[in-house]
């Protein structure tokens, strides 16, 4: 139907009509977002500026788009008009912002939040345009704050890795203190979303901004009793974990020792033999050009290096453990020692592979078939780390929150540091005037 109406004009007539707007300042292509109308993109080929234009409210097509939760309208005009997504109505809001508020206000009235999580993939599936993520409306909220006072949960905007649950706005109010505020807010959604922030290790309700008797109080209970339960859970699998580590650490002394052993014996005796004739290369490897070869020299090394660093912390296992409740700092070292085992022993498989790759080259068929029987190793590995996944992920969890207190704290030295060496030089000068002077009266 665009393309009919178009036919026969010139460019210049072509932008002066997708530009004509209403009462309300709407472009064509704000009510193309409107109904979802597959003839935005003909329009945005005609005119990408039209994109960029706002309504009386301060609204884009993109804006319109995004709140109605037209994922295909907005990936059109993301792909013509990129920056675009940077525009803010006047409320300072922006995509993303609509994206969160669609879940409150349209798509509630018809019970299909389908359509908001469908329109928020178009913003997350961008890297470029995470920076929406945290970006602050008018009143300092973010869309995660919006996101906490709307009626439906979207888990790929609470639970994305870039978005900034501590964030406050100019209430200083964070997204889990509008949730606890909140009246509307159903007793699901709300400890969803308190599960969201205990998963990141960060535990709600530690601050009271509006005070006790404005705070609802089942809702806290409720957070005291759930983050209660988490702890508990954590800490009995850790426990569980320290004692397993415990019983078996002696034997996986034993397989790095072995790991370690097989891999040097390996790396010294070299597949394939060396070069015995006379000349620059004497003594070297005879597959030292061969690129198979050489990436078993990397995975052998590899190997190697893993286990002897496993063999070392198992080691001092029994120090590590002596007392009852053992910080993170154990766990994280038991449990890092666990995976070089593990990493340890793929990385033996595959040097292996290459190995035997490397020397059978001209028999293709039996170095393809050595491969694939090699390589059948992995299928287990991943199915068990699929089983541990909940402890690999805990492991990652308490392993980045101990790195961060500590990089912290190093930060917090390294600021310290230019300020104590001030003060110890302006010390010193001082302390060589007063001699001067002394000496000068003298």
């Amino acid at each position: 139907m665009i393309q009919k109406i178009l036919v026969g004009k010139t460019q210049e007539e072509k932008s002066a009509l997708i530009k004509q707007v209403d009462k309300q300042r709407w472009t064509p292509l704000h009510c193309a977002a409107y109904f979802n109308c597959i003839g935005a993109r003909e329009l945005l080929k005609v005119d990408r500026s039209i994109a960029y234009m706002k309504d009386a409210k301060g609204m884009t097509a993109l804006h319109i788009a995004a709140h109605r939760g037209h994922k295909g309208i907005m990936d059109s005009i993301l792909k013509y008009c990129p920056d675009c997504c940077e525009l803010v109505d006047e409320r300072g809001w922006n995509a993303l912002h609509f994206i969160v508020n669609s879940s409150s206000s349209y798509w509630a009235k018809y019970d299909s939040i389908f359509w908001a999580k469908h329109g928020s993939e178009s913003i997350l599936e961008k890297s470029l345009l995470n920076n929406l993520l945290n970006e602050k409306d008018a009143r300092g909220n973010t869309p995660l704050h919006h996101h906490s006072k709307s009626l439906h949960y979207i888990k790929e905007v609470m639970c994305h890795n870039r978005v900034d649950k501590m964030a406050f706005n100019k209430q200083n109010l964070n997204a889990y203190d509008v949730a606890l505020t909140s009246e509307e807010l159903s007793d699901k959604k709300f400890m969803e979303i308190t599960r969201a922030f205990i998963d990141k290790r960060c535990r709600p309700g530690f601050r009271k901004p509006l005070g006790d008797d404005i705070l609802p109080k089942r809702r806290d209970y409720k957070v005291e009793e759930e983050w209660r339960a988490r702890e508990a859970e954590w800490r009995a699998r850790k426990d569980r974990f320290v004692s397993i580590m415990k019983e078996t650490s002696q034997y996986h002394l034993v397989v790095d020792t072995l790991i370690a052993t097989v891999t040097f014996t390996a790396g010294i005796t070299m597949p394939g033999g060396f070069i015995g004739q006379e000349g620059p290369h004497l003594g070297s490897p005879v597959l030292m050009g061969n690129t198979t070869f050489k990436a078993f020299i990397i995975t052998n090394t590899i190997a190697m290096v893993q286990s002897c660093s496993s063999a070392f912390i198992q080691l001092f296992m029994p120090l590590l453990f002596q007392d009852k409740d053992p910080g993170d700092l154990s766990f994280l070292l038991a449990s890092l020692a666990f995976c070089l085992s593990i990493s340890a022993m793929g990385a033996m498989v595959l040097a292996f592979v290459m190995g035997t790759y490397a020397v059978l080259m001209h028999s293709w068929g039996l170095a393809i078939a050595n491969s694939v029987i090699g390589l059948f190793f992995f299928i287990p590995v991943f199915f068990v780390s699929i089983g541990c996944l909940d402890y690999l992920l805990e492991i990652l969890r308490v392993g980045s929150s101990w790195i961060l207190i500590r990089l912290g704290n190093f930060m917090d030295i390294l600021y310290a540091a230019p300020l104590c060496i001030a003060c110890s030089c302006v010390c010193i000068c001082c302390c060589i005037a007063e001699k001067f002077k002394s000496r000068r009266r003298n």
